[in-house]
């Protein structure tokens, strides 16, 4: 580095900065191989030694040291439950395919290859979303840590589909009218479900609604639970 006095100096690969302040020297290596990230360490460099203090964000640490640092910083504040399925993913999913790399040089693909990894294994597409969920926490406690300035890549959850409320067939009618026959302590239980059975057969509209819900209301806890998941096909004939 001889005759190197101020600004960038390319030493084999990698750039090197030396400049003065005050009469006082600074210079290092900024592990930059392109000459434009090595200006923008250079000007931190200086702002640093300007105001006394780091003007640099902290090094990215690797993605199984931000899966440490979440949980021991949450652990007195996050239920035992949300610790447990956090590292249970990022331990099962992530850290096996991600987990050497800085979180700064994880991209979307990886998140992505992960993703399609679980869902070749057998899992649900919901349990997917919440490995999508995990990666968004866990990278936004990494902001939130100044380890990185933002989130380097967006993901889009797929979109399940809600499954279908059970539904009890006209041919079932008098097998589900003689189960909450047996199930009731109250016999006008059965006589309401049987005139709710009759309007739904009339009409379809909001009134039968507000009819099965008072009948729940009249109903004992186990037989409001049973009954709530129940409805009867519009159209069928009893």
């Amino acid at each position: 580095m001889a005759g190197f006095k101020n600004g960038l100096q390319k030493v084999g690969d990698v750039y090197h900065y030396c400049f003065r302040i005050n009469r006082k020297q600074f210079k290092g290596s900024t592990r930059a191989h392109d000459h434009q990230t090595a200006k923008k360490i250079l000007e931190s460099k200086r702002q640093e030694a300007l105001l006394g203090k780091p003007s640099v964000q902290k090094e990215a640490p690797a993605f199984a040291a931000l899966v440490e640092d979440w949980l021991s910083t949450h652990a007195r504040t996050t239920s035992t439950g949300h610790l447990r399925g956090v590292e249970h993913i990022s331990r099962i999913w992530l850290t096996p395919h991600i987990g050497t790399y800085r979180i700064d040089q994880v991209t979307r693909g990886m998140i992505l290859e992960t993703r399609s990894r679980m869902l070749e294994a057998g899992r649900s597409m919901a349990t997917a979303n919440h490995l999508l969920r995990v990666v968004k926490l866990l990278w936004n406690h990494a902001v939130a840590a100044e380890f990185i300035e933002s989130v380097p890549f967006k993901v889009k959850p797929l979109r399940v589909q809600k499954k279908p409320r059970p539904t009890v067939p006209a041919s079932r009618v008098p097998e589900f009218l003689a189960a909450v026959d047996a199930k009731s302590h109250a016999p006008q239980i059965a006589v309401m479900l049987k005139v709710m059975l009759g309007l739904l057969l009339i009409s379809n509209d909001g009134s039968v609604n507000l009819l099965r819900e008072g009948m729940l209301l009249s109903c004992s806890n186990p037989m409001r639970s049973a009954l709530s998941k129940w409805q009867v096909t519009p159209g069928s004939t009893v």
